[in-house]
């Protein structure tokens, strides 16, 4: 009976021209503060108002800030419009 570690998620390490030159864990890129691909937006609704939430206070950035719309980490070999489908989904 041991301990259930969380999966460990791989994202691309990008150059300054978003072209992919390796791969890190989110754990390493959070720590050593590597460029990795994210996707962020806004939403708004028919009315023009704009959906600003709440991060949880659970977060380890900006715990119970004001925050994007939408926004995530793209997997490694996932590309921005199949990682922001779900995301934009889920909200």
């Amino acid at each position: 009976m041991g301990v259930k570690l969380p999966p460990v998620e791989w994202l691309d390490l990008v150059n300054g021209q978003d072209e992919v030159v390796g791969r890190v864990t989110r754990e390493e890129a959070w720590h050593k503060r590597l460029p990795v691909r994210v996707i962020n937006a806004f939403l708004v609704n028919s009315r023009g108002e704009l959906w600003i939430p709440r991060r949880t206070v659970h977060k380890r950035m900006f715990p119970g800030c004001l925050d994007m719309s939408v926004g995530g980490h793209v997997a490694s070999g996932e590309d921005y419009l199949t990682c922001f489908l779900p995301h934009v989904l889920q909200t």
